[in-house]
């Protein structure tokens, strides 16, 4: 058997394909490069980055009960129609609840998301850029 492959009409077996062929690293739509820090997989170096600095603030007492995947569920009429999993959620020092939702590049249907559940919950989710804007 040509183990190049040049002939027409051989056959190869399953895995003599797989040895030939190349495995590919799947790459993130938007270049995002998932990042772990302590212990903790995030979906981009900028998620992690701002976990980091929240872990931080929350250490000098600048804000409390930090959470992880804060999960809100969108339904109408009784009937689920997706769930909007934001980034972190915190309490300030004067009681208010913050949302945050790390983004590169907030697409249409994150958008649309965002406007749903905002009205709905009657809450604010705050898009944080890269540089934690």
């Amino acid at each position: 058997m040509n183990p190049n492959l040049s002939g027409y009409g051989e056959r190869i077996t399953l895995e003599q394909y797989k040895s030939l062929s190349k495995p590919r690293k799947k790459r993130h739509k938007y270049g995002a490069k998932k990042t772990i820090v302590d212990g903790i997989k995030f979906d981009s170096a900028a998620e992690a980055k701002r976990y980091t600095s929240l872990k931080s603030m929350e250490k000098s007492g600048m804000i409390s009960k930090l959470v992880l995947q804060p999960k809100f569920s969108f339904c109408v009429d009784g009937q689920k129609m997706f769930d909007l999993i934001a980034d972190f959620q915190y309490e300030t020092e004067n009681g208010s609840i913050i949302t945050e939702d790390v983004k590169g590049y907030p697409t249409p249907i994150a958008r649309l998301k965002r406007k749903l559940v905002e009205a709905d919950r009657g809450i604010k989710i705050h898009w944080v850029d890269s540089n934690g804007n």
